[in-house]
């Protein structure tokens, strides 16, 4: 009876103690969308380069992004990179430049 009591309280104590945590714990953002790459500039074979690219946002748009890790499926392959930042205008078919 009291064991039962107390051995209740205590699995409910560590069960909001774990959905606290949780709670705050960060987890990875996914956006979803079109990235159009205008012109790349590179006067020799490099392993990185810097360029502009236009994001749309399919559901949920990005806000704030400074050196953000980017990862751009294509059917030729997969590239990764850093978004430096971001601009919160966005054009008549509602691109942000990147």
């Amino acid at each position: 009876s009291s064991l039962v009591r107390y051995g209740i309280t205590i699995i409910g104590i560590v069960l909001l103690f774990l959905f606290v945590i949780a709670y705050f714990l960060p987890y990875k953002q996914v956006y979803s969308g079109v990235a159009t790459i205008r012109e790349m500039k590179s006067e020799s074979p490099a392993d990185s380069v810097e360029t502009t690219v236009l994001l749309k946002f399919e559901t949920k748009r990005m806000n704030e992004a400074e050196d953000e890790q980017i990862d751009l499926q294509t059917p030729k392959g997969s590239i990764e990179g850093r978004l430096m930042a971001l601009s919160s205008v966005r054009d008549t078919l509602e691109r942000q430049e990147a």
